[in-house]
């Protein structure tokens, strides 16, 4: 829904699915000094990357969380890397932050 947030997102929530680079999120890509409140994902979410980049930064809620916060607020959905031309998505954690 969101590629950068640098602001508040307030009672917001996606259904369906997100296909992305990088820092592939639920609700957000990459949060930046921003908040979540009272918001959540259902999608399933699928990081395009190399294998070289270990799956880093795919959420369920948050691709990459950079000093923001999250209050009352989750995604639900799964999330798989797919590695670019090696085959079967492989499952990965989430690797934001959560105050």
């Amino acid at each position: 829904m969101v590629g950068l947030n640098r602001g508040r997102i307030i009672r917001s929530y996606v259904t369906g699915s997100i296909t992305g680079p990088h820092a592939a999120g639920g609700l957000v890509g990459r949060l930046f000094n921003g908040s979540i409140i009272e918001s959540y994902s259902t999608a399933s979410v699928v990081g395009l990357m190399p294998q070289s980049w270990n799956g880093k930064y795919i959420g369920g809620l948050v691709g990459y969380n950079d000093d923001g916060a999250v209050i009352a607020s989750y995604g639900r959905g799964p999330c798989v890397r797919s590695g670019l031309g090696h085959g079967r998505p492989h499952r990965i954690r989430h690797r934001g932050r959560a105050p």
